[in-house]
């Protein structure tokens, strides 16, 4: 894989890390709440909104049914369209 490659795959994975936490706080939601409804541990749920843990197109899946949101919202800016303005 080339460098370029490679850093549009870091981007991607923190941009999903990103909204993995808008969600979560959107939601109301600890990190600890949030790791119990999709049947982790903490840990892993602090790694994946670090984004220093890649998920599989299930885990997102999964991840996106539990939280009730389409799994787009992970890659594209739907938060609008969903919550409106009021989205930080």
């Amino acid at each position: 894989m080339d460098d370029k490659k490679a850093a549009s795959l870091i981007i991607r994975k923190q941009e999903i890390a990103s909204r993995v936490r808008q969600v979560r706080r959107m939601k109301d939601l600890t990190q600890d709440q949030a790791a119990e409804m999709l049947g982790c541990s903490r840990r892993r749920y602090n790694l994946i909104e670090k984004g220093k843990l890649e998920l599989s197109a299930s885990e997102l899946d999964f991840m996106a049914r539990e939280l009730k949101v389409p799994i787009i919202f992970f890659f594209d800016g739907e938060e609008e369209r969903l919550f409106g303005n009021s989205v930080a």
